[in-house]
């Protein structure tokens, strides 16, 4: 079985996910898409705006690194405040590539994964299994109708009843059980077969931001385990009905505020 990643310039979870399949189950290829989109959806917009507005509320002390003082100095768009963050991303990307280098892994890069520069290059090199890690763009037929390949996401919610943007948040809001879904993904969004899901309990006094992240650290395990039961032949994917679940809308500051207070109380 062969195995890669795909992911863009600027996915922290891409060197944890290579180092825990390390000496279990390679990573053969990190394949790096390079291209960022320009334009954001209405969607993308409001759910970023108000991931940021909250996490600036509910840990107020961690907004004082230098680019933060800069903006409140200089302005949002100022050309110095652009330049540096442009050189810190330069300075980032290059440490990563390093990373990766040590771990013995090929690493391509690629405008887009949707492209047949990708398409290639997993024919050729024969990839079973490509483990969805980020992109810039939704995947498309290009890569999803390879034969004899299959790309699999996790999702953080559990599967089918909550999808799309702030799933977690959602299941909170409706007290449903929160957890992630491996699932293959085909032309819909959160939509391909389910592999498995699991179940994670949220600790005591964990926020919304809190448990997000510990969710995503559980990520490399999670696939490491999927992948190895699909290699065992322990899992069939089970096909997902579009009427079983809802695709969610992105939720308001204050939805998101009363998320936080049904958690942590």
């Amino acid at each position: 079985m062969k195995t890669a990643v795909l992911a863009n310039n600027y996915c922290p979870g891409t060197l944890e996910t290579v180092r825990h399949f390390k000496n279990i189950q390679k990573i053969n290829y990190v394949i790096i898409e390079t291209s960022r989109r320009k334009i954001q959806t209405s969607n993308e917009i409001i759910f970023t705006k108000n991931n940021i507005l909250l996490e600036k509320m509910l840990f107020p002390t961690k907004q004082k690194g230098l680019i933060n003082k800069l903006k409140k100095i200089l302005g949002e768009k100022n050309i110095f405040i652009l330049i540096i963050r442009l050189f810190i991303q330069k300075y980032k990307f290059q440490k990563f590539l390093n990373e990766l280098k040590k771990e013995k892994v090929e690493i391509i890069k690629v405008k887009k994964h949707n492209s047949i520069k990708t398409k290639e290059f997993i024919i050729q090199n024969k990839i079973n299994y490509a483990l969805f890690l980020s992109s810039n763009y939704l995947i498309k037929k290009v890569l999803i109708d390879i034969p004899n390949f299959k790309i699999i996401s996790i999702h953080c919610a559990i599967l089918p009843k909550n999808r799309s943007l702030h799933s977690m948040q959602w299941s909170i809001l409706n007290g449903d059980k929160t957890g992630h879904t491996a699932h293959f993904i085909d032309e819909g969004i959160d939509t391909g077969p389910i592999l498995k899901s699991d179940y994670i309990e949220p600790n005591p006094g964990e926020n919304l931001i809190e448990l997000r992240q510990r969710i995503n650290s559980m990520k490399p395990h999670f696939f490491l385990k999927v992948i190895q039961e699909i290699s065992e032949n322990k899992i069939t994917p089970k096909k997902q009905n579009i009427e079983d679940g809802i695709h969610h809308r992105v939720l308001s500051l204050d939805e998101l505020l009363k998320a936080n207070t049904i958690l942590t109380n």
